[in-house]
């Protein structure tokens, strides 16, 4: 069975590498899931073979012996989310160092949720969950899912269930140092288009942005801060409007970056160079933003911050630690592309 590299094997078990060590099962058994009572030789001794042979540890096996998987699941609210690979992506960049994987539930439709969170209640397969933009409705369900003894994350839910951990994104700092930015270049006409529904977004993130104009001295138009929508048609007819008035706003700041991307050819149909003659910011800094002309401004990987920030909590809570009382804020540089300029005066 021993062999060296040319003969490596896969799925091993740990009776066939007590044999190729010379060592008892429980001995093996404790230096591969890194248990204590085992010596810094012995347990090199036994990393040294499963290398040489290719071992692959069996998770079904590592389940029995520890009471868990290796798994977190990951709801995605629907699948024409264009920012699921992103939510999948942060999800991954803390859960693989960790030593586990993800599994992703993605919907097509609302009405399938419940069956999703009932699987994630019967903790058959998974360790813990996260729940990516919960919906009011869906506050009995992750109630259940927590009642069964399972940990989650709520991931910037819509209405805040007490009791349960989550992480939001602090909006009212996006909104106040978007605008923040936007006046250090001279900016001093800047239009605000927040999130029209009731997902807790629109009323921080404009008063980031008052707060903002405040200490620049400038006064509040509420003209230029609306809730007008976060997709690319309600950015597109938000420019569109801001852009015939006599007084055109010479910036404008978006809550998600589709809408930032209607705006941008909304100036375009309106003969308006963007940075040249109009600076537009996004939100999410979805892959897209990188790939348009110009690129687009926006805080720094978002989403995939907020997910991965979500899982590391997650793996603390599975590993035994206390849930944080408060919703934990997560604060998000502002990535500088081509889409911002320096007023014209």
């Amino acid at each position: 069975m021993a062999g060296g590299k040319g003969t490596r094997r896969q799925h091993l078990t740990i009776t066939d590498i007590a044999t190729l060590t010379g060592l008892s099962k429980a001995t093996v058994s404790r230096a591969i899931n890194d248990r204590k009572r085992v010596s810094p030789e012995t347990r090199a001794r036994v990393l040294a073979v499963l290398d040489d042979v290719g071992y692959v540890r069996n998770r079904a096996a590592t389940s029995l012996s520890t009471g868990r998987t290796g798994l977190i699941g990951l709801m995605i609210g629907e699948n024409r989310d264009p920012l699921a690979s992103t939510v999948m992506q942060g999800a991954l960049a803390a859960a693989g160092p960790a030593g586990y994987g993800v599994v992703v539930y993605i919907t097509a439709h609302e009405r399938e949720h419940e069956a999703i969170y009932t699987e994630m209640a019967a903790r058959g397969g998974i360790d813990g969950a996260l729940l990516l933009f919960p919906a009011r409705h869906d506050a009995p369900l992750a109630r259940r899912i927590a009642e069964r003894g399972l940990p989650l994350v709520l991931i910037e839910p819509q209405m805040a269930i007490p009791g349960l951990p989550t992480v939001r994104p602090d909006v009212y700092d996006d909104g106040y140092r978007c605008t923040r930015y936007l006046l250090e270049l001279g900016h001093r006409r800047i239009g605000l288009c927040a999130d029209a529904s009731d997902w807790g977004i629109t009323e921080p993130y404009i008063e980031g942005y008052r707060a903002a104009l405040a200490e620049a001295g400038i006064p509040f138009d509420p003209n230029l801060a609306l809730a007008a929508g976060w997709t690319y048609a309600a950015g597109y007819q938000t420019a569109m409007r801001w852009l015939q008035l006599p007084d055109p706003p010479t910036s404008m700041c978006f809550c998600c970056d589709a809408a930032a991307l209607g705006a941008i050819a909304a100036a375009r149909e309106r003969g308006v160079p963007v940075p040249g003659g109009l600076s537009v910011i996004g939100y999410d800094d979805a892959e897209i933003a990188q790939w348009i002309t110009p690129a687009l401004t926006t805080p720094c990987k978002r989403r995939f911050a907020l997910v991965q920030r979500a899982c590391e909590l997650l793996l603390d809570l599975i590993g035994g630690a206390e849930p944080p009382v408060q919703p934990v804020l997560l604060k998000t540089d502002l990535i500088v592309r081509q889409s911002t300029a320096q007023a014209i005066t």
